[in-house]
């Protein structure tokens, strides 16, 4: 996928990055610190690494997605945020975009995992068919481990599973 070093920005419009694997973490994209991501009319699909299949935000990054779609990426080997995973200080801000069928293996977070202190605003999204795999997994959708604020606005979440069954919650805060 694409490696972003220290305070880079990368603006992808109308651009599919897919079938990417990393060893560790961020299959598709690897934003290292303080970074922007800017997703726009663009997917993010099939990509697979043990942190964030998808997008993998390691300190201090943002993650804009505007009519994108984060689709079928997984975090395996114990990995969680089958979407995204946010580290330390992460923000994501969608809008009119679809997390749907990111899977955790082993881990938290289908669509996505936050671990950091920044904010989160998702609008106008869907957050479907994602899955937290392992007997002990949940939050399927969003794992917000940290306690993130979070700001919901017409999101729906459906058919959000997870393996744990007394805790097969499609988010945690």
């Amino acid at each position: 996928g694409i490696f972003m070093g220290n305070s880079g920005t990368l603006t992808l419009n109308g651009c599919t990055l897919r079938n990417n694997s990393a060893s560790a973490s961020g299959g598709g994209i690897y934003m290292a610190n303080s970074g922007t991501v800017t997703l726009v009319n663009s997917t993010i699909r099939n990509n697979t690494a043990i942190n964030g299949g998808g997008i993998y935000v390691f300190d201090s990054g943002t993650v804009n997605a505007t009519a994108s779609t984060i689709n079928a990426n997984i975090a395996n080997n114990g990995g969680s945020g089958g979407g995204i995973y946010i580290g330390t200080s992460g923000t994501i801000n969608a809008t009119n975009s679809t997390f749907d069928g990111n899977i955790a293996r082993t881990g938290l977070g289908g669509a996505m995992n936050l671990q950091g202190s920044g904010g989160i605003v998702l609008q106008n999204l869907t957050i479907a068919g994602n899955r937290a795999l392992c007997d002990v997994c949940f939050a399927a959708g969003i794992s917000n481990g940290a306690g993130l604020p979070i700001t919901l606005r017409n999101t729906i979440f459906s058919d959000n599973t997870a393996g744990n069954p007394w805790n097969p919650w499609a988010i945690l805060n």
